[in-house]
């Protein structure tokens, strides 16, 4: 506990004893005062100015909501609030039968800096080798023309098998903007005053910010019963909130990855992974986005966009159009059948996504000109006059890419053979025979397609909204075949640039 002179806020509450066994955490029951409860509790929400957490976003009409529905008299929120707390900062006094006494204390106030060196070794402590090498990398010197965050030209991800996390590469940052504090401008350091003030608390809020906050809205001081499990683990507390809310307001896995990829270190994440298949939940395909993102031999290696949790744009392309883009890959099945039917290794997604790999990095390498391009304009660090290249990262143009290429190789698989028996043996040995087979073959044969379509069906503006729709995206791919059977000069005539589209 700390010394004498902190502020404590004391309770008497009940010791449930909730499961039979000492593997299972302590759980306690209390009451508090919603406005009480928010001056030692935060709430672990995210955004991309460095809070990493795992709650959702606020949303400002719950919170009036919850407001309105208290106005009336007879109205109660019956609901428990999960709080955690650092065991270093609570004290559990045992009396008569169930009941305790607790007391929860508050830090010793310090400066925001001393605050933040505080989290930085926490979150630091929290990472693997992999992560921790990561941010070993980050340089000492400042560099006045350099931006606040990690120059990720200058750094390698460890050994460049492991993956690095979302949270290794902000825990960089924090070191970086630690390193050069006089350096940084105001608005970062009241960002990262804000973010300090929140870890500060000894209490977060697991489930139940909405009423909490919502009830901080009403005149009147609103009663909630907590339930308080003292000391739990990041990778608990996500746990925690997935099974709480997938039985209320459900999740989906895609909120759920995103929550672990930007909450997260690689081995909590590999850990809570493993639990949630234990509890039954399935969680494999959702995982690819994530896995595209942090792992260094992936094309989309730190590029997705992770906006929907944390507030602000964190890469090119979106976590949900990776989702779809990489499971019509992974999983695909029917006209393709003949480009892995006589694959083996098929079998084994590990193998499958290494292919999805291979896939895009040959496309990246074709137009690695286009890729650097449209990577800037999506996420807005350059403006191209009377060109467009963030039309390349479009969710369905993306789609129907890939499924126009995938659909070129199985048709060219399934005449393979054929083709190959009307050689003679010496000359037949020496040609690949499944594409799939070996990736300097796969490579060459999704760059001789692409090599037909020009750069500058991609660059020039396209007449078209959404191609959200199936009729849409075929009429999208009927002009990018077009735009393959062509040259650049032909290219003003299509009709996706003109308004016939």
């Amino acid at each position: 506990m700390p010394d004498d002179d902190s502020e404590t806020t004391e309770y008497h509450g009940l010791d449930v004893d909730h499961r039979e066994n000492d593997d299972a955490p302590d759980l306690y029951v209390l009451t508090s005062g919603a406005s009480e409860l928010t001056d030692w509790a935060e709430v672990p929400r995210s955004n991309a100015d460095f809070m990493n957490g795992y709650q959702r976003q606020l949303k400002e009409h719950r919170l009036e909501e919850i407001k309105d529905f208290l106005s009336t008299d007879i109205n109660i929120i019956p609901g428990a609030i999960l709080v955690t707390v650092n065991e270093e900062y609570l004290e559990i006094e045992e009396q008569e039968g169930d009941r305790v006494d607790i007391t929860i204390s508050s830090p010793p106030e310090r400066t925001v800096k001393e605050l933040l060196e505080e989290a930085y070794e926490n979150l630091y402590h929290r990472l693997e080798e992999t992560g921790q090498e990561y941010v070993d990398q980050v340089g000492e010197d400042y560099e006045p023309d350099a931006e606040d965050g990690v120059d990720e030209e200058d750094m390698s991800d460890g050994n460049g098998e492991d993956p690095v996390s979302y949270l290794a590469r902000k825990t960089g940052e924090l070191k970086k903007s630690l390193n050069n504090w006089d350096h940084i401008d105001q608005d970062k350091k009241d960002l990262l005053g804000e973010y300090a003030e929140r870890v500060h608390k000894p209490g977060l809020i697991i489930d139940g910010q909405h009423r909490v906050f919502g009830a901080k809205k009403y005149q009147e001081e609103i009663r909630y019963p907590i339930v308080l499990i003292p000391g739990l683990e990041e990778k608990e507390q996500v746990y925690h909130f997935y099974i709480i809310n997938d039985k209320a307001e459900p999740i989906s896995q895609e909120e759920l990855l995103i929550t672990v990829a930007t909450a997260l270190s690689e081995k909590e994440s590999n850990e809570l992974m493993d639990r949630l298949l234990r509890a039954g939940v399935d969680v494999d395909k959702a995982r690819y986005p994530y896995m595209a993102d942090v792992e260094e031999r992936s094309p989309f290696h730190q590029m997705i966009n992770y906006e929907e949790k944390v507030g602000e744009q964190t890469g090119a392309i979106d976590f949900k159009d990776m989702y779809m883009l990489m499971n019509r890959f992974v999983e695909m099945k029917g006209g393709h059948d003949a480009l892995y039917e006589n694959i083996e290794e098929w079998d084994d997604v590990s193998y499958r996504i290494n292919k999805f790999y291979t896939f895009w990095s040959a496309i990246k390498d074709h137009y690695d000109d286009l890729w650097e391009d449209a990577e800037a304009a999506r996420e807005g660090r350059e403006d191209f006059d009377e060109e467009y290249p963030e039309q390349f990262f479009r969710k369905d143009p993306m789609r129907v890419l890939q499924e126009y290429i995938l659909e070129e190789l199985a048709d060219k698989q399934e005449n393979r053979q054929e083709f190959l028996d009307e050689l003679e043996e010496d000359v037949r040995d020496s040609l690949w025979e499944y594409v799939l087979e070996d990736d300097e073959v796969f490579t060459e044969e999704i760059q001789n397609i692409v090599d037909d379509i020009p750069e500058k069906f991609y660059r020039d503006k396209w007449n078209t909204g959404g191609l959200s729709t199936s009729e849409n995206r075929r009429n999208f791919r009927e002009e990018l075949e077009k735009a393959a059977d062509t040259n650049e000069k032909g290219l003003p005539r299509l009709r996706i640039f003109n308004k016939g589209f």
